[in-house]
C-alpha cells in the first residue's frame, strides 16, 4: 500500500501546480488582449466595446462556470489530505496497540484515495472548461489582430 505521506504530498503538489498553472495562462492571455487593443484606433475602439461587453460577459459566465468544479476539486483534495493524514494516525495507533482492529487505517486511507480520485476528476472537468474559455480567448485576439486563427480547440 502506498504510504498515506506519499499521497498527500501528491494531493497538496496537484492542488499548487493546478492553480498555479491556470493563473499563468489567464493572466498572460488578458495581458496580450490588453497590448492589442492599445494599438486601436478610435473607430475600431467603438466597436471594440460592444464585442469587449459581449465577450465579457462570456467570460463571466465561463468563470461562474469554472467555479463550481474548482471549489468541489479544492475540497475534495483538503478532505483527501485530512483522511490520509487520520490514516497515518490511525496505523500509529494500529502500531502501538496491536488488538485494536487494523481494519481501519485501511479503509480510512481508501477513502482518501477515492477523494483524490473525485478531485482529479473534477480538475479535469474544469481543465476542460479553462481550455475552452482560452481557444475563445485566443479566436478574439486574432479576430482583433485581423489574421484568421487555427483552430487549436482539439
Amino acid at each position: 500500500m502506498i504510504t498515506p505521506a506519499v499521497l498527500i504530498s501528491a494531493a497538496a503538489l496537484l492542488l499548487l501546480s493546478t492553480a498555479s498553472r491556470l493563473g499563468r495562462v489567464n493572466d498572460r492571455l488578458q495581458h496580450l488582449a490588453t497590448e492589442v487593443e492599445r494599438f486601436m484606433s478610435e473607430h475600431e475602439a467603438r466597436i471594440l466595446s460592444a464585442q469587449k461587453r459581449e465577450l465579457s460577459l462570456q467570460q463571466l459566465a465561463g468563470l461562474e462556470e469554472r467555479l463550481v468544479p474548482l471549489r468541489r476539486a479544492v475540497t475534495g483534495l483538503y478532505v483527501t489530505i485530512g483522511l490520509l493524514v487520520v490514516t497515518s494516525i490511525l496505523a500509529g495507533v494500529d502500531v502501538i496497540f496491536p488488538r485494536v482492529p487494523s481494519i481501519a487505517p485501511i479503509l480510512v486511507g481508501m477513502f482518501g484515495a477515492i477523494a483524490f480520485l473525485y478531485s482529479i476528476a473534477l480538475l479535469i472537468v474544469e481543465a476542460r472548461i479553462a481550455t475552452l474559455a482560452t481557444v475563445r480567448e485566443i479566436a478574439r485576439v486574432h479576430e482583433l489582430l485581423g489574421e484568421p486563427s487555427d483552430d487549436v480547440s482539439s
